[in-house]
């Protein structure tokens, strides 16, 4: 059996020779190479597992978690009497963030071993624009499964004049 896979698979196997190791003295080296004999298939199958193996990773990137923010909505809590008042106006952010993909964005092993951290969102306020107490301005979310919404609020306070974006969604 061994000389028909050396005949049928010439130049994976290297034949036994002589070594003077510095450590073990003399020893045999030789035998089947590795990386053609266990890791890839025979030659005339090559391209057809490569075909396969192509066709399998595009559709495993088109399964990968794809996280999307929804919705981001702002709400006046509270105004102010106008632009002279010391106090600033106070308002709510809702943003809902989903997972669009067919996998989540950690299995539950990765979970278990504890080898991911857990999803964040995050406000990056502009100048003049500051988050109201108790509120954080990165949140962390869990894991989002294939098609779970998640809702994260921020309550902040703003001087009527200042302008900007106030919201970010990071996949951790």
């Amino acid at each position: 059996m061994l000389e028909q896979q050396s005949a049928r698979r010439a130049g994976e196997f290297k034949n036994w020779t002589k070594f003077n190791h510095p450590q073990l003295g003399e020893v045999e080296i030789g035998g089947y190479n590795p990386k053609f004999f266990r890791q890839n298939p025979p030659p005339e199958f090559r391209e057809e597992w490569a075909r396969k193996e192509a066709r399998f990773n595009l559709i495993l990137a088109k399964s990968l978690p794809q996280v999307r923010i929804l919705s981001a909505e702002v709400r006046l809590v509270k105004k102010k009497a106008g632009l002279l008042d010391k106090e600033k106006d106070l308002f709510d952010l809702s943003c809902i963030v989903t997972n669009e993909g067919f996998l989540p964005t950690a299995l539950k092993m990765a979970e278990r071993v504890k080898i991911v951290r857990s999803d964040c969102v995050e406000i990056k306020l502009p100048e003049g624009v500051e988050l109201e107490a108790g509120f954080k301005p990165k949140n962390e979310i869990g894991h989002l499964t294939s098609g779970e919404n998640k809702d994260i609020r921020w309550r902040f306070k703003i001087r009527p004049a200042v302008q900007g974006s106030v919201a970010e969604a990071k996949a951790a």
